[in-house]
């Protein structure tokens, strides 16, 4: 179903969508494109607060699978530019989780670990440390 020509949106929630893409101007769109005016997108996802953005390709070799996407992160201030070039209204929050993931069989699925000052860190078997962030834009 196109869902742009038929539904508008006050509010859409997407958790995670952007690590898929290679282009997350592309998934970005879609979501503001579902939007009413004065709607409200809200991304929870993978951001990196360092200046560098990553496209990562993992090969699970537990499940065997074939090599797969999923664990892309976009610096904030990529987003930041973006989101400023089309003239939208956005803020991001960092996101603590509030309780320990345990690890999986899967390796691949998130996990924390404690730190010595006993905070957590997100990570997962691709050895990649993960933060997360709320993403608000207001169309």
């Amino acid at each position: 179903m196109n869902l742009k020509n038929k539904f508008k949106f006050n509010i859409v929630i997407a958790g995670g969508v952007l690590a898929f893409y290679d282009n997350f101007s592309l998934a970005i769109n879609k979501m503001i494109n579902l939007l009413k005016n004065n709607g409200y997108l809200y991304i929870i996802g993978t951001f990196n607060s360092e200046n560098i953005d990553t496209l990562v390709k993992f090969r699970n070799n537990y499940t065997g699978s074939n090599w797969e996407k999923g664990l892309n992160s976009f610096s904030i201030k990529t987003i930041s530019n973006y989101l400023k070039n089309k003239k939208l209204k956005f803020t991001f929050k960092k996101f603590n989780i509030p309780f320990f993931l345990r690890k999986n069989k899967n390796p691949i699925i998130s996990y924390t670990i404690k730190t010595k000052k006993n905070s957590k860190i997100l990570l997962n078997g691709a050895n990649i440390r993960m933060e997360l962030y709320y993403l608000l834009i207001k169309k």
